[in-house]
């Protein structure tokens, strides 16, 4: 859709922006995202983070955007429903095909799984010549007929900073969804 990569970054920090004017944001530590016909939720916990998005669009995918100001950590999220069984394999293909679709030159590229979870993960050192040092993680998790795709990015990416990132993955959890009484 867009020439280069300059010009999508460009064009996703429009859309941000104009998430951010438009919408309400959520300051709760607690996050919880589902799908109209399952009967679960992926409940993230996210100290710090402001919620721009979560909604239901219109491809029937539920989508998250947050982000971190304080630590420059941006979460995205999908719940996206498949007709057959979601599964490590669907993940690994998945994150294989994202990873060489990439056109950015990308350091430490790997696969790996952790705790039920397929992570594609690399280092940008810079774009457009310019340095970024931008730290990808691409989570996959399979859960019945659903995907659950998470992107955690930061710019200026140092030694030590994992912890951003593990204490995201490390708390992320799979929760039955309630009726509230009298709700048939």
């Amino acid at each position: 859709m867009f020439p280069n990569l300059a010009q999508g970054l460009l064009a996703a920090c429009l859309l941000v922006l104009a998430a951010q004017a438009q919408e309400p944001k959520s300051a709760s530590d607690t996050v919880k995202l589902s799908l109209p016909d399952e009967n679960w939720s992926l409940v993230l916990n996210l100290p710090g983070f402001s919620v721009e998005k979560n909604e239901v669009q219109l491809d029937g995918r539920r989508y998250l955007f947050a982000q971190n100001l304080a630590t420059g950590v941006i979460l995205s999220a999908y719940l996206e429903k498949v007709k057959t069984p979601a599964d490590m394999a669907g993940c690994q293909a998945s994150l294989e095909a994202r990873a060489k679709a990439s056109t950015s030159k990308k350091m430490g590229e790997s696969i790996f799984d952790l705790n039920g979870m397929k992570v594609l993960e690399y280092l940008v050192p810079e774009f457009d010549g310019r340095r970024v040092r931008q730290k990808n993680f691409f989570v996959c998790i399979p859960k019945e007929d659903v995907f659950v795709n998470i992107h955690l990015l930061k710019v200026a990416w140092q030694l030590g900073q994992e912890k951003l990132f593990a204490a995201i993955l490390a708390n992320l959890r799979f929760e039955e969804n309630t009726r509230a009484s009298g709700t048939p």
